[in-house]
């Protein structure tokens, strides 16, 4: 433990065997670099381990703007002791007001991965996050984002606009918007979403197309699930169903 770091943030523990460079030259040109080697460390619900993180942010000559590099590696990352993440990498460029990324997640023991590729665009009224080329490795398959997909973060309220991910002619995703004007309703769309999927991560043998839309409204403060689920072709081991079968909720 550190007094410094229970001083600047109490609930931040880094291990001892952890070490900080940095270097800062002022002139014609501006420039500063910063690296942190860092074995284990926790916060709130976070904690990774064999952490290394690198800043190199510099002005060049007569120009007005910074511009920043940012590396992010992690041999081990948890999220609250639920989501383990093995070999994690982040690659970040901040100019003016857009962030350029590029990253790699990979859940420990387990096949799926995420690569995220995209843009961050910063303004006065919103942040837009868009992903770019990016696609992620679920239930040993490969689901791509689709294009021209972007999400706004303003203060009330949170947007999403063809947000979603498919593999072949299967399609999971956000449209919509979410936050505390209760006209606003954020609808989570799965389209012909295979049954045989689950197979692959379990021993429950099922056929059926699955299609359901569904929204999520904020109602008083409080937040009202509703909508339809409907199931086709559906098929457990010996037991078939060859009518739709729907759920209403």
């Amino acid at each position: 433990d550190s007094p410094i770091l229970d001083f600047i943030e109490p609930k931040l523990y880094v291990s001892q065997n952890s070490s900080v460079f940095g270097q800062f030259t002022y002139g014609t040109e501006h420039n500063l670099q910063i690296q942190t080697l860092v074995d284990s460390f926790s916060y709130n619900n976070f904690a990774g381990k064999e952490s290394s993180f690198f800043l190199d942010s510099h002005k060049p000559e007569n120009d007005s703007i910074f511009e920043t590099n940012v590396h992010i590696n992690n041999s081990l990352f948890f999220i609250d002791r639920v989501a383990h993440v093995e070999n994690s990498n982040i690659e970040a460029l901040w100019k003016k007001d857009t962030i350029h990324f590029s990253s790699h997640f990979k859940q420990n023991n387990r096949s799926n991965t995420a690569n995220l590729i995209g843009k961050v665009a910063l303004n006065n009224e919103k942040i837009s996050l868009n992903f770019i080329e990016s696609d992620l490795n679920l239930l040993k398959e490969q689901w791509i984002f689709e294009k021209n997909n972007q999400i706004d973060f303003f203060q009330d309220s949170i947007a999403f606009n063809n947000f979603n991910i498919n593999y072949n002619n299967q399609k999971i995703g956000l449209e919509g918007s979410f936050g505390k004007d209760s006209s606003n309703a954020l609808f989570f769309v799965i389209d012909k979403f295979n049954l045989q999927n689950l197979k692959k991560i379990s021993d429950i043998d099922l056929n059926g197309l699955v299609n359901s839309k569904m929204s999520i409204e904020n109602l008083k403060n409080k937040q009202l699930l509703k909508g339809t689920i409907l199931i086709e072709e559906l098929a457990l081991s010996l037991i078939h169903i060859s009518e739709p079968t729907r759920l209403g909720m």
